[in-house]
């Protein structure tokens, strides 16, 4: 399934804010999912506010330390999302699978091949 930076913004609730950058959304597109693209640019935004200080103007109070919490949150949230969806990748199930991981160069040697018991099952 493919997505656009549109829809990250839409999922972040980023429509008119701009949190994060053009250049940012790209990176996110190659993230491997909606979900965890979402979870990244959270966690983004979340570092965005947290290199910024605390502020007091009398009564007034900004809080980025509260705000940067928050968006790890909405991180952990769509992170959680994505492990929900994602299907686990199982390898070996066809004989040219089995070939190609055989073939491969960077495998460790198997301690276990069929046959090496002598009965060939």
């Amino acid at each position: 399934m493919s997505f656009t930076a549109e829809d990250i913004r839409a999922h972040l609730g980023d429509v008119d804010e701009d949190l994060l950058s053009e250049d940012a959304l790209e990176l996110l597109l190659d993230e491997g999912g909606l979900y965890f693209a979402c979870a990244r640019g959270a966690e983004i935004i979340a570092q965005k506010y947290a290199r910024r200080a605390d502020k007091a103007l009398g009564d007034q109070r900004i809080n980025y330390n509260e705000s940067a919490s928050m968006w790890l949150d909405i991180a952990d949230r769509f992170r959680t999302k994505a492990s929900k969806t994602t299907a686990p990748i199982v390898g070996g199930i066809s004989a040219a699978d089995v070939r190609r991981r055989k073939a491969h160069g960077d495998r460790p040697q198997s301690d276990f091949e069929r046959g090496m018991l002598g009965d060939d099952t």
